[in-house]
């Protein structure tokens, strides 16, 4: 059985594999902007496998959804 330690770091290549979450927000009032801007700062250059979004209905939300699948080279959303 192998014993894990909360203050352990994980090797190079677990943290390769290792989940992660990241969080985008923009105060842009152009969807398509606000979109790509929020998409990039939440994915930091990741592959990610999954996206959840929040945003106002008040945006165009055909051009804020291009511009995020656009940046997330199409995860699922």
């Amino acid at each position: 059985m192998e014993t894990h330690y909360l203050n352990r770091r994980p090797s190079e290549e677990a943290a390769a594999h290792h989940r992660w979450l990241g969080v985008g927000e923009s105060l842009e009032s152009d969807s398509r902007e606000a979109g790509r801007a929020a998409a990039r700062q939440a994915l930091e250059s990741r592959d990610p496998k999954l996206l959840l979004l929040f945003c106002s209905d008040a945006h165009d939300l055909d051009g804020l959804l291009a511009a995020i699948n656009e940046e997330s080279k199409g995860a699922p959303l």
